[in-house]
């Protein structure tokens, strides 16, 4: 046993540090010219560090020198990591790049961070065509650093529209222009250009203006806007100009725009003319927009909405058919806070609806030719 013991203490002395026996070696180890072996985790002859990794990125080099502090170059700004250098093309601790130039413009910055998500610094880093320095989609450069192009789905100067994909009846034409837009009268209750499309697409979910499906509240709500100003912004989120109104809703559909209008689905009526339906007359008002879309309960105003038309439907029979679509108007639009004034009933012919539950879609138009 003695003499077994005698043998490994030699193994160790004859054969300096080998990897198996690094826990073995010390700091006065001065084996390998002095320095001792570089990643056997003990700090010994001439190393600045060791930490027994391979890993090249943290603070201790796979040389055993601090970040390669003691041979940076470069920049020679120090980064978070404390007292090691931006610039010396090793990436240290705090950094997520580091190329050892000083080139700003390429795809890692002179602090050492990726220029990939330096878009709005005002620079053009790599990989971008331009920065304007902000995050303003519809400026001339889109709030990710590119040059605005028909399909992006951002309409900009010179764009009538652009919904960036193949959407409802395609309103928005592959030039992302809408023919004949310099003759007619157009807007609500006019005549629209002759080739114009009305309505451009549907709304149907205040969080993503994209989906189908989810319907929005009576509280229009989008991107820290309120009311119609959210529907109109919900509406050029699709690459439209605004929330349609009535009128236009019912020229769209004598034009038969609105042949394939989804049958699942229940609209908002943004109704600001008066309308005979019926033998009666309807006026316009807050109150059958549930106070313009800013108010969260029904107690005290109606939301008129339509459907498609269906004869079987017991909803459609309280609504006035006009077109191919069925209305719900209110007969009482005004905003005024009394119960007993409103009126909330899907078989009424007199009634809209409650502003509180029902979740509907939107349809949004094009621009008003002028």
């Amino acid at each position: 046993m003695k003499m077994q013991r005698m043998a490994w203490l030699g193994l160790i002395s004859g054969f300096g540090c080998v990897a198996a026996l690094a826990a073995a070696c010390s700091g006065a180890d001065t084996t390998n010219g002095g320095a001792g072996i570089c990643g056997n985790g003990v700090t010994e002859g001439t190393e600045e560090c060791d930490d027994g990794n391979a890993n090249d990125a943290d603070a201790c080099s796979n040389t055993c020198t601090n970040g390669g502090a003691s041979t940076a170059s470069g920049m020679g700004g120090s980064t978070a990591s404390g007292g090691v250098l931006c610039g010396n093309g090793t990436l240290d601790s705090g950094e997520e790049c580091d190329d050892g130039d000083t080139d700003d413009t390429n795809a890692c910055g002179n602090d050492c961070k990726g220029n990939s998500v330096n878009c709005g610094n005002g620079k053009i880093d790599a990989n971008e065509e331009c920065d304007d320095g902000n995050k303003v989609a519809d400026d001339g450069c889109t709030n990710v650093c590119s040059l605005p192009t028909c399909g992006d789905g951002v309409v900009q100067m010179g764009e009538d529209c652009d919904d960036g994909m193949s959407e409802f009846n395609d309103k928005c034409p592959d030039d992302c222009k809408n023919p004949g837009t310099t003759s007619g009268t157009g807007g609500a209750g006019g005549t629209p250009c002759v080739d114009d499309k009305i309505v451009s697409g549907v709304v149907s979910s205040d969080a993503n203006p994209n989906m189908t499906g989810a319907g929005i509240k009576a509280v229009w709500s989008y991107n820290a806007k309120l009311g119609v100003a959210a529907g109109n912004a919900m509406c050029k989120a699709i690459g439209a100009d605004h929330v349609c109104t009535y009128a236009e809703i019912v020229a769209a559909d004598a034009k038969g725009e609105l042949a394939n209008l989804a049958t699942n689905l229940t609209y908002w009526t943004h109704r600001t003319t008066s309308v005979t339906a019926d033998g009666t007359t309807f006026a316009p008002g807050a109150g059958a927009r549930c106070n313009d879309w800013t108010y969260p309960t029904d107690h005290i105003s109606d939301g008129e909405w339509f459907e498609v038309y269906n004869a079987n439907s017991a909803s459609n029979a309280g609504g006035h058919h006009i077109g191919s679509l069925s209305f719900h108007f209110d007969g009482n639009a005004v905003y005024d806070g009394m119960t007993g004034k409103t009126c909330k009933s899907a078989t009424d012919p007199k009634c809209a609806g409650p502003c509180s539950s029902p979740t509907r879609a939107i349809l949004c138009c094009n621009p008003i030719c002028n």
